[in-house]
């Protein structure tokens, strides 16, 4: 069983707006500019994140990036490559502190008792790796793979594949649950494991190509069909 883990096992929009609030202060923002930095923050409006995903810069490059965009648009002059740094780091000790798990995801991870668990991920793997051990899921999660990790993105088939591979499995041994119902319930899919779309949001309708859950309280269900579905043994 791999999961997904920003917006599936944590809250990662929440604590990424807390985290930019919070180096935002320490960096001497106006109290006027921390919401609406932490939104641009967030919203990363030059789309750095997506060029990292694509494979045009690192995860380090991206974010030293838009550390600049922020405080070019709040106006807080070139933050340099040592403000920068300096920036992330208060930035990361403040997201590591709001990084929580929802709180349906240790009565899931209850119910995959028995089932290899690991995570495939749209992000740094080193990353999410120190985000799982400061929130007490790494004894749980026994295997994380990140884009650096696997050379890929979601929903490209490598970093699934890479996910089941470090649980020894074949992809259509593994279920694989997310909350994006493109790149991880149907990218999944297409790689051959069994996609689950975590609908938190409740957008809807059922998709009707991949099980549809709007909790991880609904998981234990969807497994029981996972038992039952071609090539699991």
């Amino acid at each position: 069983m791999l999961f997904d883990i920003d917006g599936t096992l944590f809250d990662t929009p929440a604590s990424m707006l807390a985290a930019a609030r919070s180096a935002l202060a320490a960096e001497g923002a106006e109290p006027a500019q921390l919401d609406p930095g932490a939104q641009i923050w967030f919203n990363d409006e030059q789309a750095r994140y997506e060029a990292y995903l694509a494979g045009e810069s690192t995860f380090a490059e991206q974010r030293t990036q838009r550390v600049g965009d922020l405080f070019a648009a709040l106006g807080l002059g070139d933050p340099g490559l040592e403000g920068a740094a300096r920036w992330l780091a208060a930035y990361r000790q403040a997201q590591l502190q709001s990084t929580i798990a929802y709180d349906d995801v240790s009565a899931a991870l209850q119910a995959c008792a028995g089932y290899e668990l690991g995570a495939v991920t749209n992000n740094d793997g080193e990353w999410q790796r120190t985000r799982l051990a400061h929130a007490g899921l790494h004894d749980r999660i026994g295997s994380v793979v990140g884009i650096d990790d696997a050379g890929a993105a979601k929903p490209d088939a490598r970093i699934f594949h890479a996910g089941c591979a470090a649980l020894g499995l074949s992809p259509d041994e593994v279920a694989y649950v997310g909350d994006d119902l493109a790149l991880d319930a149907r990218g999944a899919a297409a790689a051959g494991l069994y996609g689950i779309w975590l609908d938190r949001l409740g957008a809807g309708p059922d998709p009707a190509d991949v099980p549809w859950i709007r909790s991880l309280g609904e998981l234990s269900e969807v497994l029981t069909r996972f038992g039952s579905w071609r090539g699991v043994r």
